[in-house]
């Protein structure tokens, strides 16, 4: 039969979508279950246990985990016998009574932890003290497994846990991940800890204090969740990492993988085994916002997943799957949600059969595993989700399923002393490595499957590291428990009822001593010198604060519409009602299924009363969290709404119009503008997020230009008669000449993928080491920056060095000359564009002067040989910009037009017919001036002095005054904009480069993505960064702002290039970065002393980067041939590009109503019931940025990709317009 795993449920809701067809053959695959040897499995999963016990018992007991593959034992956590702790309840389940009793009786006799070691809380807290726990409660319901037994586990876990408290002396009382068994906390040890490490210990805790009646155990637990659960965004999203003394988010992704995962489901499986519904309360909060947050629209790759976003953002954060969040699809069939259970578990399965294991992250399109996080360390996750999802559901498609997992282990894992871990899934080799877990869950959830003992989640509450806890009653639960008699019997229910009678005692005890407990450990805190938990630090108390103060204000999202209580009400019934049923039928099937459990696991003593505390607590979760999922969704949309009117009127403040009628590129009347933010609306498919009307106002040059690149203008004109018919004809026409460039192209041997478009993506990154030696290596240009001309850098040697004359190394000019500068371009009459990142050619000549004099001085006047650079290329002025002290020089080889508007006109050569015009053309209309150089309309409206874009008198004035102050701004830094790189509303005129050296220095941090500690020597250095961390943008802007001229990144796969996206906003930098594979960058950075950066790392290694054609003189004469050649065709094809892209800028509608129709009545201005046509006004560094964005996805054709986008945003207009009536509409 098909596996569960090759269908996909939409959402949780609707129908049903299949996964990749590649992956249907797995279904067929799939064993029918009727074909299952149940008996068959049952034995081997047991024997799999045995044998990984066994050895681990002969190969390393005493010590905590076994190296299965060189045979021998190795402690992780003291040397505490981690492995045999863990697997004591496994024991029981296996019917392994003697040794059980083995195991006991060692720990009686020689358990101690009184060692001077470091030890994890978290992981010792789930596998010691809940293993010591677990094997306690089964021993007291059945005392005939160990008989005699004075209670020693409940002792050591007592003792074990006492050496933990310290952990929770902090100012927050959030507990520390490290501590000394001996000496507590560790000085100088590190102060933060994860979100689940934090939040995961109220289950063990709990127990012990119901079973101890000292709440001071559970108390400091819960203070620890409750913080965190008080530090929550407002979208209801908690943190990955926090400090445990500030009480701040370290890490603020949210997810359900690593870092986060088992703090959800001990907030759910706390409520289950205590009954306390606070604890019910907040988890069905951070359910419901991590479902509605966190899941990965599916219309995006046609999966279900739940991926890492900011969590107060809501952004995703990378395109990865954690595979510990494969608990998920159990953790939602333990509260009732099967149905979303269901959907994301097929997913799970989907990516086993498709990497052979689950990676530890793997990307959400099942295509590839994480270059680093590759590994499968026998991890339970999925076996427990497929188990939990059989128990709710019976579905024999799952029993093929955990046969299937069950063989991939049993064949591939099994090595000469147990079971290894696997290292790469990719290439299946495996690591000396076997953690308890796969002893302690991953094997007992295979067995537990195969036995038919499905019965076990109505008697247990299995905890994060699948030990078996009963529930423990309430008051209310304790005395209704007393009077039903209809309850299914424990076998045991008369051996232990002095010990029951006992923990009924401790039970009462606890609730009506809770506050004096709490009190009591707020007391002893302030004696230790720490914060009581209600008198939290300022950090802590102003998150809380500001979490309450978003919910106040979006409080009035969350009121329902009547008509939804009833509807959210059926839908609560429909998803709970097998597990709120209490008829005959019920009782009979719950009794059916626990005799069945009994005769599967024989040795498993059954809690009487645990079934009816389980169903009627998971009955209460599942209508809780079912009206909590479709609360978080009512809000989410009035959220959205609120999100999208003020995206609306944020953009909308972007766009400065001026006062002038807008007229269209072909000269026509504008009727109507709309602005559209474009970005990515699913998957290869770009739409407008943002959609508004806006007035039909003229926009200058410069105020186009200074729009984001995602930000575009839709105009709806009146189309000239003919319009229709002369644009198909160009269209064809068009076509016909790049389909004549690519024919061209392919008769010399040319490469057609590189052939059409702008300047190419794939950059050649020359090394000039200090021994003399040089390496050529291929990189991969990012999708921000300046681009590189190929071919004008051609038979260009890259240079050693030489003289600079900049004091303080910022690559450009010297302070001293800063004040000269300035008035020798007010004198000039010349407005320097302080953005610009390289010189103006009169400082440029001045600092070559001062160059040539000090190479002179410093050499005894012999000048060293210097590349004479070309002038101009393709009828086009070359100009070279350097910088840098000597022996730490840069150069730039830039094309003069290259920049700005894209190569078209010289600054100030305006043609009249160009329809949109400047400020001087705009305020010549008849508007008459102020004696301070603004127009008297625009004094009279109130025009703001502190506008980011002056007009140009307001600028000249400026440099007159010595306001503006160009001589002091670094050249190819961010320091015009403040350090920051060129923000997207803000983008600078970027340069087109035909190569771009400087000294290589590595950054400290190597990823960038904190703050820099060797800032200094990045000035005028080509940064080299390593990958992840951060967005690649992030990075590069830190570079930039420490004054940087140029980034390599290096990937951190060996032989990878992948391209290095900007932010959905389009923001671009003013310097190029290039991605390098990680083996040639480990070149690189081994040659800096291994990320040691300074000015040493710089002065060894020389960086060059330029376009593959534009070939350094070590390079053939022939290659230099051919490249030529390759440009002439590269050139033609780029035309041929350029034309069709002009081409789809005017579509033309035949009828009025096409394109939204004209308003009611025929208004003229709007169109008044002619032929309308739509056309796409933009910026060229938008035209770039939006040819970029779509080459990436379509190397092979990108103008062909391009020309489909402009259509797909010309049809979204012309359908957000017919159905939002022109108005402001969100869109996507």
């Amino acid at each position: 039969m098909a596996l569960l795993g090759c269908m996909v449920q939409d959402g949780g809701r609707g129908g049903t979508r299949q996964v990749d067809g590649h992956w249907r053959g797995v279904a067929a695959a799939a064993a029918m279950p009727s074909a299952v040897n149940l008996t068959q499995l049952r034995e081997e999963s047991m024997g799999m246990f045995r044998f990984g016990y066994g050895q681990y018992m002969q190969r390393a007991f005493p010590k905590d985990d076994l190296r299965p593959i060189s045979c021998r034992g190795k402690d992780s956590q003291g040397g505490i016998a981690l492995t045999l702790i863990d697997s004591l309840d496994t024991l029981v389940v296996m019917g392994e009574k003697q040794q059980f009793q083995q195991a006991v009786a060692w720990l009686t006799a020689n358990a101690t932890f009184d060692v001077d070691a470091r030890v994890h809380v978290f992981e010792l807290t789930i596998r010691a003290v809940g293993g010591m726990l677990s094997a306690h409660m089964l021993i007291e319901e059945d005392p005939t497994l160990v008989p005699g037994y004075d209670g020693a586990l409940l002792r050591l876990a007592v003792d074990l846990t006492d050496r933990f408290l310290p952990a929770f002396d902090t100012p927050t009382g959030i507990p520390l991940s490290w501590v000394n068994l001996r000496h507590g906390q560790i000085r100088g040890d590190v102060r933060a800890t994860c979100t689940a490490c934090a939040g995961t210990l109220l289950l063990e805790f709990g127990v012990l204090s119901r079973l101890t009646g000292n709440g001071t155990y559970e108390a400091l637990a819960r203070h620890a969740v409750e913080s965190i659960f008080d530090m929550r965004s407002e979208r209801g999203l908690v943190g990955n990492t926090l400090d445990c003394d500030s009480g701040e988010w370290v890490r603020t992704d949210a997810g359900v993988g690593a870092g986060v995962d088992s703090f959800y489901e001990y907030l759910l499986k706390a409520y289950l085994a205590f009954g306390d519904e606070r604890y019910l309360t907040m988890f069905s909060e951070v359910y419901a916002a991590a479902m509605t947050h966190l899941q990965l629209d599916p219309n995006w790759n046609g999966n279900v997943w739940l991926v890492d976003v900011d969590m107060s953002a809501g952004s995703v954060l990378h395109p990865y799957v954690w595979s510990l969040g494969a608990f998920w699809p159990g953790l939602q069939a333990l509260a009732g949600q099967v149905e979303e259970g269901a959907a994301l578990h097929s997913n799970w399965t989907a990516a086993w059969h498709r990497f052979g294991w689950l990676p530890e992250m793997f990307d959400v399109g099942l295509e590839n595993r994480h270059p680093t996080e590759s590994g499968y360390p026998l991890r339970p996750e999925l076996m427990e989700s497929t188990f939990m999802l059989h128990a709710a559901t019976g579905d024999p498609r799952l029993l093929a399923v955990g046969a299937a997992l069950h063989r991939k282990l049993r064949d591939s894992n099994r090595v000469a002393c147990g079971y290894a871990s696997v290292g790469d899934v990719s290439t299946g080799q495996l690591e000396d490595t076997m953690e308890s877990f796969f002893l302690s869950e991953t094997v007992k959830y295979l067995y537990l499957l195969f036995s038919n003992a499905s019965a076990v989640v109505d008697h247990f509450v299995l905890s994060t590291e699948g030990h078996l806890l009963p529930p423990f009653p309430t008051l209310l639960e304790e005395g209704a428990a007393e009077s039903a008699e209809a309850e299914p019997q424990g076998r045991y229910s008369n051996a232990t009822s002095a010990a029951r009678g006992a923990c009924t005692a401790k039970e009462v005890r606890l609730e009506a001593e809770q506050q004096q407990q709490q009190q009591q450990a707020a007391e002893g805190a302030q004696k230790r010198g720490t914060c009581s938990w209600g008198d939290a630090p300022p950090g802590a108390a102003q998150q809380r604060q500001r979490t309450q103060q978003a919910a106040r204000r979006f409080s009035a999202a969350a009121q329902w519409p009547e008509r939804w209580h009833a509807h959210v009400d059926q839908e609560a019934a429909r998803k709970c009602r097998l597990l709120c049923r209490q008829d005959g039928g019920a009782a009979a099937a719950l009794g059916a299924a626990t005799a069945a459990l009994s005769a599967s696991l024989p040795l498993l003593p059954l809690p009487r009363g645990a079934p009816a505390l389980l169903r009627s607590r998971r009955c209460t979760a599942c209508e809780h969290v079912t009206r909590a999922v479709w609360q978080a969704e009512w809000t989410k949309s009035q959220l959205a709404s609120a999100e999208k009117q003020a995206r609306l009127a944020a953009a909308e403040a972007k766009v400065q119009l001026g006062r002038q009628p807008a007229v269209s590129a072909s000269g026509q009347h504008v009727n109507r503008q709309f602005l559209c933010v474009v970005e990515d609306t699913s998957k290869g498919s770009l739409g407008c997020t943002v959609f508004k009307e806006l007035p039909a106002k003229r926009i200058s040059k410069r105020h186009l230009n200074a729009l984001p690149y995602n930000y575009l203008l839709i105009q709806l004109t009146d189309a000239p008669p003919g319009a229709a018919a002369a644009a198909a004809a160009q269209q064809k026409q068009q076509r016909r000449q790049a389909a004549a460039a690519q024919a061209a192209a392919q008769q010399e041997g040319a490469c057609s993928a590189e052939g059409g478009g702008p300047p190419s993506d794939l950059i050649v990154v020359e090394a000039l080491f200090q021994n003399g030696s040089l390496a050529r290596w291929d990189s991969m240009l990012a999708e921000f920056g300046p681009l590189f001309e190929p071919g004008c850098g051609e038979g260009i040697a890259i240079y050693p060095g030489g003289g600079g004359t900049s004091a303080a190394s910022s690559g450009g000019d010297s302070a001293s000359s800063a004040g000269s500068k300035a008035a020798a371009a007010a004198a000039d009459g010349d407005s320097d564009d302080d953005d610009d990142p390289y010189l103006d050619e009169e400082e440029e000549e001045e600092q070559q002067q001062q160059r040539r004099r000090q190479q002179q001085k410093s050499s005894g006047g012999a000048t060293p040989p210097e590349p004479e650079y070309p002038e101009r290329w393709g009828g086009r002025p070359l100009e070279l910009r350097r910088g840098g002290p000597p022996g730490r020089e840069w150069r730039a080889l830039q094309v003069v037009d290259g920049g700005g508007d894209g190569g078209g006109e010289e600054e100030g050569e305006d043609g009249d017919d160009d329809p949109y015009l400047d400020e001087e053309e705009d305020d010549e209309d008849g508007e008459a001036q102020d004696g301070s150089g603004r127009s008297t309309a625009a004094a009279e409206e109130g025009e703001d002095d502190d506008d980011p874009y002056l007009d140009e008198e307001e600028e000249d004035q400026q440099q007159q005054s010595g306001s503006s102050d160009s001589g002091g701004r670094r050249a190819g830094t961010a320091a015009a904009n403040g350090g920051g790189g060129t923000p997207a509303g803000k983008p600078p005129p970027l340069p087109v480069l035909c190569f771009l050296e400087a000294p290589a220095v590595a950054a400290q941090p190597l990823d960038a993505c904190d703050e820099l500690t060797n800032a200094a020597d990045l000035q005028g250095s080509m940064a080299v960064v390593q990958r992840g961390g951060c967005m690649f943008i992030s990075k590069v802007l830190a570079a930039e702002a420490a004054g940087a001229v140029g980034v390599v990144v290096v990937n951190s796969a060996a032989a990878e290039l992948v391209p290095m996206g900007t932010d959905p906003q389009g923001t671009q930098t003013l310097i190029p970065a290039v991605l390098v594979p990680g083996e040639t960058g480990s070149q690189l950075l081994k040659a800096l002393g291994q990320g040691g950066g300074g000015s040493g790392g710089g002065q060894g290694v020389r960086l060059r980067l330029s376009f593959p054609d534009g070939n350094a003189g070590p390079v053939a004469a022939s290659a230099a041939a051919a490249a030529q050649q390759q440009q002439k065709h590269e050139k033609q094809a780029q035309r041929a590009a350029q034309a069709a892209a002009q081409a789809q800028h005017r579509v033309h509608a035949q009828q009025a109503a096409a394109a939204g129709g004209a308003p009611a009545g025929g208004d003229p201005a709007a169109g008044g019931g002619k032929p309308q046509q739509v056309e796409l006004l933009m910026s060229a560094g938008a035209q770039v940025w939006l040819f970029n964005k779509v080459a990436a996805g379509n190397p092979a054709d990108p103008s062909a990709a391009f020309q489909r986008i402009l259509a797909q945003l010309q049809s979204h207009f012309v359908q957000q317009h017919a159905t939002g009536g022109g108005g402001a509409t969100g869109g996507g």
